[in-house]
Parts: C-alpha cells; structure tokens; sequence
C-alpha cells in the first residue's frame, strides 16, 4: 500500500509558439499492452537503453513501454489504451504486480525493496545542420517531492547533464487541474526547452529520463509517463544549393576559388571537386582548389541549415586543358656563306607550334611546320628564330635557335703537315696529321711556380701545368683550371720522331708531336673572336672574347670549356716578344707567348685522330688531340688520357 500524500502543485507549460520543424521524433508506437521494458525498446531512431544512476533495491520500479498507460494529448487525463498509443513509463517491478501503467511501489514494509534510481537513455541523435534546437515532449508526473521525483537530463557527447528537475503535474478529479492523490488519473502536460548550445550541429546528443523513489512507504501516483518526444528547429526554408567558379576552363596544374551561392542561408557545406586536390572540403568558399590532370569534372555541393539540405551536381562544370608540350627549336645553327637552312623544332604531343623571327632577317617557309625552311639569311649576319607551342588557356612553350651566317674566310693561314695540303679556310693554324694520324700537339709545359712567374700574362694565355697535369689558362681575374674527366689510360708503342718544334732554345721536338711548342716563361695563344665571326669545322678552336672562355665546335654546335678558378698570382717585371706570331697583319706575338696565333674570322685545328689512333701513340706529358670519335678535345696526363669537360 502507499500512504497518499495530498500536494498542490502550480504547473507551468511551455508552449511552442510558430512554426517549427521537427527533425527527430519519437512515439514508443510497439503495439505493447504490458510489460515490455524500456532496454529492449527498439523505435524507428534506435535502441533506448538504462543506466543505474545510484542504490536500486531487489524490487526497483522499472522503466516499459507500453499501453498500461496510454500516451496522450496535453491536456487530456491518463487512460489504459492497451496497443493503440504506449508511453514510456516507470511501474511496479513484475516481482510486485508489473506494469499498470504509471503507477509505482513506494514502499515494501519490508516484503519488497523498491529503491529506484534509474535512467532511462535514448540512441544517439544527430543534430547536424541543426541550431537553436527545441526539445519537447508530453508527460505526467507526481510522486513525492524530491525524493520520489524525475527529472530531465540530456548528452552532448561529453557527458550527462541534468537539464531540468520536471515539475509536478497536476491531476483528474473530474477534468485537469485537479489535485493528485493516488487514486486518480494525471493529467498529460506539454513541456518543451531549448538545448544548450554545445547540442548546435552536434552528431553525438542524447536525451534521457532519471526516474528516483526511496523506500519510505510515502509517495503519490502517477510515477512519470512520457510521450511523443520531438526535437525541432524554427521554421524556415530548406536552402537551395548553388555555387561558382572563379573560372571553369583552366590549365592542368593550376588552381581555382568556389564560391557559394546558395539560398536560404545554409550553415553547413558539403563539397566533392572530382579530380581536385584536395577533393574534398566543408568551408563555404573553398580557395586553392588544383586540377592537375587534363578532363572535364563534376563539382557537387551539400548546402545544409536547420531546416534540412539540398544538392547541387554540376557536371563536366571545370574543363581542364593538358599544358604544351615544352618547346625545343633544336640546336644554334653556325652557317657559311649560306642563306637557307631546315630548322629541327620538336614535334608537340600536345598544341600546336609555330615559328617566328625574333631578331635578324629570315623567311620561314611553313610557319606551323617543326622541319620548316628558312630562306633569306644575310652573310655575315645573325638572326633568331622562336618556336612556339601553344594549347590555349595554358601558357604557351617556346623556345629560340640562333641562325648565325659567317663569310667563307679566305685561305690565308698557316698549315703543318706532311702531305702538303693548304690550310683549311677556317683556321689560321692547321695542324694536320694524316695519313698516320700518330702525331699530337705539344703546348708549353711549365709548373706552377713558373706559371706563377709570368708577369703579364695574356688573356686567354694557355699552358700545361706540369704539378697539377691539367690544362690552366688566364683570364681578367686570374688563372683558371680547365676541367677534365678520366677516359683511358690505354697507351699504344708508336713513337714517331717530332716534327715541328717552337722554342727558343733549339731542341729537337718530343716524339709522338706534329708541333712541339716548348717554353717555360710562356703559354700560348689561340684566335681570340667570337662564334658569329667563325665559319667552323669539326675540331675548330677559339678563345671566345665576349664571355672569356674557350671553344670548340663538334660538328654540330659550339661547346664551351668548364673552368674552375685557380689563383690571381703573376711574376713581377716585364718579359720581351720572343715568340713567333702567326697571323694575316704582321703584328708582333704577345710578350708572354711563345706562340700567338691571332684572327678575327678564324681558329685553330689541332690533330685529329680517332680512338683507334689515339691508343696506337706512345704519348708524352700534355700531348693533346681532337677525338674524332667522341667529338672532344683530348690530352695526356703523363698516365692517362683525358677529356675536357663542356659547361
């Protein structure tokens, strides 16, 4: 029995006013009529569960869902419906007399032990795209105070949280309002609070329902009846997705801004950028979005507010073009007494290219054409041509070729050899070995020191430096090593006696040479000009005046020598002209050569040989050659033979 304890009780609705909308609902609809427990209650929202929240006695009241007490309207009293509109509810335990609705033991005089304190917990509920989050429902409660007593509490994923202690409702005595004595039915009451803010776009929240009773005998029903739970959001329009590009045809590699232009206010967003990096994104205008591959992709955007969500899909919205293959007009060109040559530009995978004339005098004869003719050039003179790939919008790809025309250049220059051949027109020194081709030049071989002791070297002055064996020359700041690379040490036995000898001392010529240039206070010189003012042949040597470095053509293009920086040390005093000059104006050789070959239109040849050649010589320290097999200027070390290494 219960002792009946008369409270009146001031009840106080919430009323929801306007419109609103309701995003989670819950109406325990099981078709249960009794006896069915709230923590094997699954709805359409997911399983609800229990939690023990203190002391619960061997004869606890128990939360069901059921019909025993039938979910009703605010303002309607309690009934028994059976199947047609269960609650969930606190009733006796079934080891006293069940479920009869909400109706609880407050008391077991010591046959039953009906302490409660239990939870009753919904599933998770997603409030994503949602704010200012309305929760409301339908309940009845009396019970005793605080002692026998629900209240409201609610998860925002962090933990439980009392939200509210449920006031008192109030009874049927013949219609609601009535005072609750245990003996009459409640009278349903609608309550509805705002959650707190941390439940605003939150996917984690939870509502739940503790229900406490002692067991002091003292209580009035009803126990605590809920019904037909919303969670709401004020009314309003669902957006409408739209958005744009900060531009729709780009070139692969580049990136692009999105802009938002939905209705409606959405507060979340949802973007997919097919084929983008990255691909993905929740800012409302994502920037920096790159598109590295050529295609055309479709761009997706989620807008979502409080009152739900709307997808536009743009498809083939972002075209992306492949970038033009990098251009490549092929190699500088160095003609003689010529006007019209074949261009060799690259072929583009991707564009299109087109030929143009930067600078000189030049016709192309098919512009679009990578192999295109050339007509028109003017002797003596320089014209550069550009190749152009293009594959619009992307940036387009080129890339120039320098045509240079030289005048054949007369023949006036010195040969050495023993078939008596003239000179070639492009060289004022040539040096020429064949038949044999086992002959090679000597050049000065001094050390350091002595090189060191020159007082006024000239630029481009050369020697072999005997300390280091490596070739060494002089430009404005200093001595300079000219970079080499290991290529054989294979030597061969020829030995045949030295032909021509340059010095000042009267020695015979070293073995294995064709020209022995012997001095130890002098270097020598070679043509000092430029590449424009050479009509050259493989194996063509110069001292390139505008850049201070030397050079050789390959038979193809002009190949400039690497240096390194070796020491800005010269002799004092002064050295007169000893040494023999070769050129077409009578001018006296530099005081610090032994030998100054000078022209403004020509350059040097050294002996050429091929490999096969090159190991049949028993060489001396600093014998040099042009290899005719690799195209590169050769010397001996004293051990092994070496390359010059090209910039």
């Amino acid at each position: 029995m219960k002792n009946l304890v008369f409270v009146l009780v001031v009840v106080i609705i919430f009323p929801v006013w306007g419109f609103s909308q309701s995003f989670w609902t819950e109406t325990f609809s099981n078709s249960c009529v009794s006896n069915c427990y709230a923590n094997t209650y699954v709805g359409p929202n997911g399983a609800w569960t229990t939690t023990n929240t203190g002391t619960n006695g061997s004869d606890p009241n128990v939360w069901y869902v059921s019909g025993a007490e039938c979910g009703n309207d605010a303002g309607i009293c309690g009934s028994v419906c059976d199947a047609a509109d269960p609650s969930l509810h606190i009733g006796s335990n079934v080891s006293v007399v069940g479920d009869n609705g909400a109706s609880y033991l407050a008391g077991g005089l010591g046959i039953w032990f009906p302490e409660t304190n239990v939870r009753v917990e919904s599933p998770t509920i997603n409030c994503t795209g949602y704010t200012n989050i309305t929760l409301a429902f339908n309940y009845i409660e009396f019970g005793q105070g605080t002692t026998d007593n629900a209240t409201l509490w609610w998860n925002d994923g962090s933990g439980w949280t009392l939200l509210f202690d449920l006031l008192k409702t109030s009874c049927c005595n013949s219609a609601c309002g009535g005072v609750c004595n245990g003996s009459v039915q409640g009278c349903w009451t609608a309550y509805s609070v705002v959650l707190p803010a941390s439940a605003d776009n939150n996917p984690n929240v939870k509502i739940g329902f503790n229900w406490t009773n002692n067991d002091d005998n003292t209580g009035t029903d009803p126990s605590i009846a809920i019904d037909d739970i919303t969670l709401s959001v004020a009314g309003g329009a669902v957006p409408v997705a739209n958005f744009s590009a900060s531009d729709s045809t780009i070139c692969a590699g580049l990136c692009i801004n999105f802009t938002d232009l939905s209705s409606n206010t959405p507060t979340i967003w949802s973007w997919t950028f097919t084929g983008g990096s990255p691909g993905t994104s929740a800012l409302q205008n994502p920037a920096n979005i790159c598109f590295n591959t050529a295609g055309t992709y479709t761009i997706t955007l989620v807008a979502t507010n409080g009152n739900g969500s709307d997808t536009e899909i743009k498809n083939s919205f972002i075209t992306v073009v492949a970038n033009p293959t990098t251009a490549n007009a092929g190699p500088d060109q160095y003609l003689c007494n010529v006007t019209t040559t074949t261009l060799a530009g690259n072929t583009p995978a991707v564009g299109t290219g087109n030929w143009s004339v930067v600078s000189g005098t030049a016709t192309i004869t098919t512009p679009s054409s990578p192999s295109s003719g050339v007509t028109g050039l003017l002797i003596g003179m320089s014209a550069t041509l550009r190749w152009t790939i293009s594959d619009l919008p992307c940036s387009p790809s080129a890339d120039d070729v320098v045509i240079a025309v030289s005048t054949l250049p007369d023949d006036k220059g010195v040969s050495i050899n023993i078939t008596g051949n003239s000179p070639n027109p492009s060289s004022i020194l040539d040096i020429d070995v064949s038949p044999s081709n086992n002959l090679g030049m000597l050049i000065p071989r001094i050390n350091s020191a002595q090189r060191d002791a020159i007082p006024s070297p000239a630029i481009g002055l050369l020697i072999f430096n005997i300390t280091t064996s490596k070739l060494n020359y002089y430009k404005s700041t200093g001595w300079y090593e000219i970079k080499s690379t290991f290529v054989s040490s294979t030597t061969g036995t020829t030995s045949e006696p030295g032909k021509i000898v340059i010095n000042l001392t009267g020695a015979s010529p070293s073995n294995s040479t064709m020209l022995d240039i012997t001095s130890v206070t002098r270097g020598v010189l070679v043509p000092r000009t430029t590449s424009n003012s050479l009509c050259p042949v493989t194996g063509l040597i110069y001292y390139d005046n505008p850049t201070n470095r030397f050079g050789y053509y390959d038979g193809t293009t002009w190949c400039y020598l690497s240096d390194i920086f070796i020491t800005a040390t010269t002799g004092a005093g002064s050295q007169n002209s000893e040494g023999i000059a070769i050129n077409t104006d009578g001018l006296n050789p530099d005081a610090s050569a032994i030998l100054d070959v000078k022209a403004t239109d020509k350059g040097v040849l050294i002996p050429m040989m091929t490999t096969t050649n090159r190991d049949q010589i028993l060489p001396a320290m600093g014998l040099m050659i042009y290899n005719t097999t690799s195209n590169v200027i050769e010397y001996y070390s004293g051990s092994d033979w070496y390359k010059l290494e090209v910039e």
